[in-house]
């Protein structure tokens, strides 16, 4: 008898039909890593260009300049960003007993106040920024959002100084405990 030196015709088809069943089940897994990692890149880089727009928001508050409410939208390397900046509303009852306590919108308070409300007349300093950075991933649409708050200090000077003022006592100490004129001479 001959020594056996090859694959027999059906040992080469069940070879066959074995890589048949598993090819397409490694093609698929590759094409959805593929397709994953794509989404990731993608999420990474809308992710990147938010946190770049809430940085130049604070940039600009350490500068001085707080945003405009308003809504701002642009288009970046096939990013659509969404900047939209609302002044910060709540109602009065939702506060702890010593804020609801301040004097309410349409009171007849002075100047500005920290709880000021759009319909009262006076605009809030308390600004609500929701920046939305949206892409189109086949039909669906996917974004990444951040939310920030900002507080304009400058439209309440007025009433911040008048706080200051309050707070000083006759005699030459302020509430805090400090000389009000640290070299004066006491009457």
């Amino acid at each position: 008898m001959r020594a056996r030196a090859g694959f027999t015709l059906l040992e080469v088809l069940a070879a066959v039909l074995i890589v048949g069943m598993v090819f397409p089940i490694l093609a698929r897994m590759n094409i959805q890593g593929l397709r994953a990692e794509g989404n990731s890149a993608r999420r990474l880089e809308a992710s990147l260009m938010a946190d770049q727009a809430v940085a130049e928001i604070e940039t600009q508050l350490a500068g001085g300049t707080v945003p405009q409410v308003g809504q701002d939208e642009r288009e970046q390397d096939g990013f659509q960003i969404q900047v939209e900046v609302t002044p910060l509303e709540f109602t009065l009852e939702a506060l702890p007993e010593e804020l609801a306590a301040t004097p309410r919108p349409g009171d007849e308070a002075p100047g500005n106040s920290l709880l000021a409300t759009p319909d009262s007349g006076r605009v809030t300093p308390l600004r609500h920024v929701h920046i939305a950075v949206a892409w189109q991933d086949g039909v669906f649409e996917e974004s990444v959002v951040r939310d920030t708050f900002v507080f304009d200090a400058a439209s309440i000077s007025g009433t911040l100084e008048g706080l200051q003022d309050s707070q000083r006592v006759p005699g030459g100490r302020n509430q805090a405990g400090g000389d009000e004129d640290a070299g004066g001479e006491e009457p």
